[in-house]
C-alpha cells in the first residue's frame, strides 16, 4: 500500500531539457558553461520554451536512464541523450566524457523509436517539449505502401493561434488550438 508521500513523489515532474547543447561562455576573464534547450517540467517556466540556463555547476551521465543530469546554480536538468543537438554540441564536444561514443549510440535514436500507426489509423503524437505541442503524425491508408506525407504549421491569428496538420493527399485535416498545457481540436477530418 502506498502512503500519501509515495503518491506525491510519483507526481513530481523532472525538469527536462530537450534539443540541448552546452556553450562555453567567456566574460571578462571569467569562463563558465551554460546549457541551451527546450524546457519542460520547470517550476517557473512554461513547457516548450527555448532557454539558456544559469551557470553549470556539475553534471553526470546517467547511463541507466540515458540522460545527462546537469546541476546549474538554480535547477537540476535531466537531458535525454537522444535529444542532444549533436551539431551544436560538436563545437564543444570535449565538455562531455565519451562524447563520440554517446553520439554514435544516440544520434538517430529518436527516429528509430518513433511509433508506427496500424494501417488505416491516424496516430498524432504530441509532447510538452515541441512548439505548439506537435511532435509528429503517422498514417498509412489501408493497402498503401508508405506513410502519408503531411504539412504541419502554426496559423498565427489576431485573437487565437491554431495549429494545422494537412496531408498532401487531402485525407487528413487536423486543426487545434494550443492552450497552456492542453490542446482543443476544432477540426478532425481523416479518412
Amino acid at each position: 500500500m502506498n502512503s500519501n508521500t509515495d503518491n506525491l513523489k510519483c507526481n513530481e515532474r523532472k525538469t527536462m531539457l530537450y534539443y540541448w547543447y552546452m556553450e562555453e561562455v567567456n566574460r571578462e576573464e571569467n569562463e563558465f558553461t551554460i546549457m541551451h534547450g527546450i524546457v519542460s517540467g520547470h517550476k517557473k517556466l512554461i513547457d516548450s520554451l527555448f532557454i539558456h540556463t544559469s551557470r553549470v555547476r556539475s553534471y553526470t551521465i546517467d547511463y541507466e536512464n540515458s540522460e545527462l543530469v546537469v546541476q546549474t546554480e538554480n535547477t537540476v536538468y535531466h537531458c535525454p541523450l537522444a535529444y542532444c543537438n549533436f551539431e551544436k554540441q560538436d563545437l564543444v564536444k570535449n565538455q562531455i566524457p565519451n562524447y563520440e561514443k554517446i553520439k554514435q549510440e544516440y544520434k538517430n535514436k529518436i527516429k528509430e523509436e518513433l511509433p508506427a500507426a496500424d494501417e488505416g489509423n491516424v496516430l498524432l503524437v504530441i509532447s510538452n517539449h515541441n512548439e505548439f505541442y506537435f511532435h509528429s503524425l503517422y498514417y498509412k491508408p489501408e493497402g498503401a505502401d508508405a506513410q502519408v506525407k503531411y504539412s504541419a504549421f502554426p496559423h498565427i491569428g489576431t485573437f487565437q493561434d491554431s495549429f494545422l496538420i494537412i496531408s498532401e493527399e487531402g485525407n487528413i485535416d487536423l486543426r487545434y488550438f494550443p492552450h497552456f498545457q492542453n490542446i482543443e481540436f476544432y477540426m478532425q477530418d481523416t479518412d
